[in-house]
């Protein structure tokens, strides 16, 4: 039964693990890597470190035939990125590119190092709105390699130097748009490159689209834009979004809009006929990375003795049907809350009330302090007193 289970369903992570490391040494890969099992990754006598999460996840969704292509592009992948990066300035600046990242999963990178003791060397990004950015990679024929920022003084030369040539090189590359209905495109190339697309913004401004520039990154593939005024385009964008977050390597749902030469989180209005459903998709989203961001802090407050409660970020619904976010603030212990769009204020006399965020911060924002956590935390080492909970009280919430 093992056997069948092995080679037709989900194989463990230490079984997918023993996978990656054969499919490594089939290519040749010439670096010896060692499987770290309390992290799910392989690591390199020199400490490079191969993080295995997304390979899973994207190797247990794909069928038995597309794993076998998957393996073998992913080691040929780790073979060209080793010593693939050249150290002449003008050789390495013709093949930059810009790539989207989600900004949780270099959190994780983050709060792994944490976690062993190391110090983290956090490389310089971009911001795309609130959970997506922009890192620099070296174009390879069948990989991107990161670009560190040892590497960057090693050229002697910025991260914003770099990320212009990046742009430029991405600009000259050949792209294809679809138009569909009548103001709604999709960068279709093909090329691994689709979302990272969001950054040549003067062709993106071009396209004639109804009311403001509206754009979604659902995975690292595809890039939709739509115009903020066109319902029948928002709803096309909804259906691929979420059917891409779906997918292997799905990214974020929540649409963005181009204010200046910046991109901001699209509040969408909730007159959209698929308001309600699109705010449970963004909501499942946040509840998963900030799932798996109380898993990690939970791990580093054990490690380091610090008595603080890491609040769990919880969905409701309100009579309406609305998806709402909520979080739990207890009297008594230190909480880091996630920004939710209600609090649950409870305290010991078994006595709560329920409060928007915005009039949670009318009433007691002197005692929440912003941290520096991604996705946004914020610590609340006091309690409200009798009197700021009476008046917590008077501006409670009606689900």
């Amino acid at each position: 039964m093992d056997f069948f289970k092995n080679l037709f369903g989900k194989p463990s992570k230490d079984r997918f693990a023993k996978i990656v490391l054969k499919a490594f040494a089939d290519v040749g890969v010439p670096t010896k890597y060692r499987y770290v099992k309390e992290d799910f990754s392989l690591v390199s006598d020199g400490d490079q470190v191969f993080n295995l999460h997304n390979f899973y996840e994207e190797y247990c969704r794909l069928s038995r035939a597309d794993r076998q292509e998957a393996l073998k592009r992913w080691a040929m992948v780790q073979f060209e990125t080793i010593g693939g990066i050249p150290d002449d300035v003008d050789e390495a600046l013709e093949n930059l590119r810009p790539k989207l990242w989600m900004k949780w999963s270099l959190e994780t990178l983050r709060l792994q190092t944490q976690l062993k003791g190391n110090e983290w060397k956090s490389a310089p990004v971009l911001s795309v709105g609130t959970h997506l950015c922009v890192a620099l990679v070296y174009d390879l024929p069948h990989a991107m390699a990161s670009i560190a920022p040892e590497q960057l003084e090693k050229w002697g030369i910025s991260f914003h130097q770099a990320l212009k040539a990046a742009r430029e090189n991405l600009s000259e590359t050949p792209a294809k748009i679809a138009h569909l209905g009548e103001s709604f495109f999709a960068s279709v190339t093909g090329d691994n490159y689709d979302a990272s697309r969001i950054v040549l913004l003067d062709r993106l401004q071009q396209l004639p689209v109804k009311g403001e520039l509206i754009v979604a990154v659902p995975n690292r593939d595809t890039l939709l834009a739509t115009g903020s005024e066109d319902a029948d385009g928002l709803r096309i964008m909804f259906d691929l979004v979420k059917a891409a977050m779906s997918e292997p390597r799905p990214m974020s749902p929540i649409p963005l809009r181009l204010v200046g030469d910046q991109w901001f989180d699209w509040e969408m209005p909730s007159s959209l006929p698929m308001y309600h459903e699109w705010r449970a998709l963004q909501m499942d989203f946040l509840s998963g990375i900030y799932g798996e961001q109380k898993q990690f802090l939970d791990a580093v407050h054990q490690k380091t003795s610090e008595d603080v409660f890491v609040a769990t970020y919880s969905g409701m619904r309100k009579k309406t049907g609305e998806a709402l976010s909520f979080c739990i603030w207890g009297e008594g212990i230190p909480t880091l809350l996630p920004k939710t769009d209600i609090v649950y204020i409870g305290r010991q006399d078994k006595t709560a009330v329920m409060v928007e965020w915005d009039q949670m911060e009318l009433v007691v924002g002197e005692l929440v302090e912003p941290t520096d956590h991604y996705p946004p935390r914020y610590r609340v080492n006091s309690f409200p007193s009798n009197e700021e909970f009476g008046r917590l009280q008077s501006v409670a919430f009606d689900p």
